[in-house]
């Protein structure tokens, strides 16, 4: 019994002696990093406890602990390291316990795996040079050439119309001021000269001077400032005006095929073969009916004969302007306001309610004929437009 007993005493103390050489020899090894699980302590403890090989489980530091807590002994004890795989090993001198570091996998606090370099990601975005963002903004734009037609002449004319009627459309023994009834150097006139800018100090028709004073006195007429209204509104416009009237005369003198047709007929011919641009009128301001002066259907019916006439004519169409104007107060006015509700969109009838007009009621004077004149422009350019 006692041999026996000393026999497996004596296995043990060597089982124990050839590991704590192993685990000197694997711990003083090229680089290798095993740490034991046993203390020297529990190495004690396990030579005197029977059945330490088999139910001792090792003490395991936690995996919190940090390598640089101080020891309470003076003995060695297990060194533990943040990464599970990089234990020290222990020896069983009385030396401090030293972390290794292996060139194979640097410890994870201290150096971070190189990663490639990217740019910098920007979520604003990226600010462009004034001038390539915005060109409109920063860049001097180029000046649009002036649409204003300067130094016109008759073959600039974009708007030649035929303008006539009884003695308010002549504008007979009315005043004038320079400074309103002034010339307009994209307003032609057809004179006994031809195609000129339009001047009230002009013959335009049947020698219509009837005050005698050429230089102070000349008569006003509406289409002049039809002309300069047009002109005035719409600056790439350049108008020609064609005056043709009859003074004291009623619409039959306006007979289609008649003398008085045929010599209007004529004159507007002549103006457009002056003209290289044109081959036909624009539009016909018509200002009648004082002669007649009743609300007589019998004029409707004529007025519309008349409009068809002209609307036969080479030289004009069916889809052009047709426009009158009230007299100064008489009842025909309600057969030229016909022109409002016939369902054609190429006739109309301007008002004349509030003009002036002379002492004897039905001549307009010169601020009137001032007044019938622009009404008539804003007509036909909401009519061409």
């Amino acid at each position: 019994m006692k041999v026996n007993k000393f026999s497996r005493r004596w296995r043990l103390n060597s089982f124990v002696l050839a590991t704590s050489v192993f685990l000197t020899i694997a711990g003083c090894g090229g680089g290798a990093k095993v740490s034991s699980p046993f203390s020297a302590q529990q190495q004690t403890a396990q030579e005197n406890t029977p059945s330490a090989d088999n139910s001792a489980e090792p003490a395991v530091a936690p995996a919190t602990e940090s390598t640089n807590a101080p020891s309470n002994t003076s003995e060695t004890t297990p060194v533990v390291v943040t990464s599970p795989a990089n234990d020290s090993p222990a020896n069983d001198s009385q030396d401090p316990p030293v972390s290794v570091a292996t060139e194979e996998e640097p410890p994870s606090q201290t150096v971070q795996q190189a990663q490639p370099v990217s740019p910098p990601v920007n979520d604003e975005p990226v600010e462009q040079p004034a001038a390539a963002a915005n060109n409109e903004s920063t860049q001097p734009q180029p000046q649009q050439p002036p649409t204003t037609l300067r130094n016109a002449t008759p073959a600039d004319i974009t708007d030649l119309v035929l303008v006539t009627g009884q003695s308010n459309a002549l504008g007979a023994d009315t005043l004038f001021d320079p400074a309103l009834d002034g010339s307009d150097d994209r307003t032609f006139a057809w004179t006994e000269n031809g195609w000129q800018v339009a001047d009230l100090h002009q013959i335009w028709d049947l020698g219509w001077f009837p005050r005698g004073d050429l230089v102070n006195g000349p008569s006003n007429n509406l289409s002049l400032h039809f002309g300069k209204q047009v002109t005035s509104a719409d600056s790439t416009r350049v108008v020609g005006f064609i005056l043709a009237t009859a003074p004291g005369q009623p619409i039959s003198h306006w007979q289609a095929d008649g003398e008085f047709f045929n010599s209007v007929r004529n004159k507007v011919s002549q103006a457009i073969n002056e003209l290289p641009s044109k081959a036909r009128v624009d539009g016909i301001l018509w200002h009648q009916g004082e002669s007649d002066g009743r609300d007589d259907p019998a004029y409707g019916a004529a007025l519309y004969s008349l409009i068809d006439a002209f609307r036969s004519e080479s030289w004009y169409g069916a889809n052009l302007p047709f426009i009158c104007g009230e007299t100064a107060s008489l009842p025909v006015n309600a057969q030229l306001n016909r022109l409002n509700s016939d369902n054609d969109p190429n006739t109309a009838c301007i008002a004349a309610e509030g003009l002036d007009t002379r002492s004897d009621n039905v001549h307009f004077s010169a601020s009137a004929l001032r007044i019938m004149g622009r009404r008539y422009a804003d007509q036909y350019l909401a009519m061409t437009r």
